[in-house]
């Protein structure tokens, strides 16, 4: 007997977040609200910011903090580092236990410019959209 174990109700899916330019140690909020059709379930984050350099592959260039308004819910009680947030630029800290936010939960952003330059960050939430029907 032969299994299928394709299932068509899940796709691998990206949401980018990117943020308004930091001034010099500046901090700006930016808000992500998820596609309606489906729920999200986040597997880890990428994350770069226009003042890091290739051969720097541990940037610390920003710090952020990902409220879900929707719940109240933060992901963490501070502004994390962006080493912590995204790990390396060659890989990812991949999440043990993914997050599911619900279809058009409304994500906030807070980020502070730690490269005493300003930038502007782009973070990338890459995981699976989970259609209900």
């Amino acid at each position: 007997m032969i299994t299928d174990a394709r299932n068509k109700n899940v796709i691998p899916f990206m949401y980018a977040v990117v943020s308004a330019a930091l001034g010099a140690n500046g901090n700006g909020q930016t808000s992500l609200t998820l596609a309606a059709d489906s729920e999200f379930e986040l597997h880890y984050l990428l994350g770069q910011t226009s003042v890091d350099v290739d051969n720097d592959f541990m940037p610390g260039n920003f710090s952020c903090q990902v409220t879900d308004q929707s719940t109240g819910r933060s992901l963490s009680n501070i502004r994390i580092p962006q080493r912590c947030l995204v790990g390396p630029s060659n890989g990812s800290i991949f999440l043990r236990r993914p997050v599911i936010f619900p279809p058009q939960a409304n994500l906030l952003f807070d980020f502070l410019d730690t490269s005493g330059a300003g930038c502007t960050v782009t973070l990338v939430l890459v995981g699976y959209k989970l259609f209900l029907s």
